[in-house]
């Protein structure tokens, strides 16, 4: 019980970090214009990324605040651990996809 206790525990605590990392990097990009953050799916710089500063930092912002209104629900909810995966699939799927849509958006 306690090996489980902590493991679950950690995994917790750790989706806090990723929730923060989004923050981060909406603050990097909305605030201080930090443009090496605008990549598209494949990792590579977008080439209007000036323009895309605003959806770009807003899609960022978006994601932390689902990944932190999710986590704050699973103690005020009792959310059982094993639907935890599809939450996640679902605010990561809509992320990514907003990725591609700036992608599609950049092409010549």
């Amino acid at each position: 019980m306690n090996d489980i206790f902590w493991l679950i525990t950690s995994i917790y605590l750790g989706m806090w970090a990723v929730a923060a990392y989004f923050l981060w990097r909406a603050f990097r990009v909305g605030i201080k214009n930090d443009l090496r953050f605008i990549k598209g799916v494949d990792g590579q710089p977008l080439r209007h990324r000036k323009n895309l500063t605003r959806p770009f930092a807003l899609t960022e912002l978006l994601t932390a605040v689902a990944i932190i209104l999710f986590l704050l629900a699973i103690p005020i909810f009792a959310l059982p651990m094993r639907i935890w995966p599809a939450f996640i699939l679902v605010i990561a799927t809509t992320r990514q996809l907003q990725l591609i849509k700036f992608s599609r958006r950049n092409e010549p």
